[in-house]
């Protein structure tokens, strides 16, 4: 008498336009302690709440992607905690009003700093910043999650409603460092364009060269979308 072994296989997470992965959440288990701690002061992240532009005199380092919205996403490292790319300067109330939240959640809930447009001052900036970190990492969001970011990020590049939108923490530290169309990589000093580009502030998205924030991929190289 024989047997046959059968062999079940798992089939991947497919990956959306974002280059995230698609799959539900899985929140069991969850322990805040199990990340390592950040150690980061919101001064040495700057004196300006990145989602809100407005100066700080207190304020609280907040994870862009939360620590549990990590777990529930699958990010399961304990070094994701420590990770400086995922901590920026922010209003305590906006913080804590986004709590675990992931943007979608987070859109339109209760709250005198819940952002409920798509002109809220940096809402962009920080939905591509969650893309980014969620890529880095080998997140994953879920349909709803990733198919609201899509469209957000769409109206962002179409200019939908998004004419008050500016970043200021979210540049690297020394400039601006992007392209133009037919020019080599190059930095601006400070965050202010020179004489031979747009005036006023660098402002706009991290996204792939030629790319949108719709498209946003990892490893760069990246670039100021403007």
């Amino acid at each position: 008498m024989t047997t046959e072994a059968t062999t079940r296989t798992t089939k991947p997470a497919r990956r959306g336009s974002l280059g995230v992965r698609i799959s539900p959440e899985d929140c069991s288990g969850y322990s805040r302690g199990y990340y390592r701690p950040h150690g980061t002061s919101w001064r040495s992240l700057g004196s300006v709440g990145y989602l809100t532009g407005s100066h700080l005199t207190s304020g609280d380092v907040d994870h862009v992607v939360a620590l549990e919205e990590a777990w529930c996403s699958g990010i399961r490292d304990p070094q994701f905690g420590a990770d400086g790319r995922n901590h920026r300067a922010s209003v305590s109330s906006v913080n804590r009003g986004k709590g675990s939240r992931d943007p979608r959640e987070w859109w339109n809930t209760s709250g005198s700093t819940t952002p409920s447009h798509v002109d809220y001052p940096g809402w962009c900036d920080y939905l591509a910043l969650h893309v980014q970190v969620k890529v880095s990492w080998d997140g994953t969001m879920d349909q709803e999650e990733h198919d609201f970011v899509s469209r957000h990020l769409s109206d962002c590049k179409s200019g939908k409603d998004s004419q008050k939108v500016t970043t200021t923490t979210t540049q690297p530290r020394g400039g601006c460092t992007h392209w133009h169309s037919g020019e080599p990589k190059h930095t601006h000093p400070g965050t202010d364009h020179d004489g031979t580009h747009k005036s006023g502030k660098c402002k706009g998205y991290w996204t792939k060269r030629g790319g949108s924030p719709a498209t946003l991929q990892v490893p760069g190289p990246w670039f100021l979308w403007h």
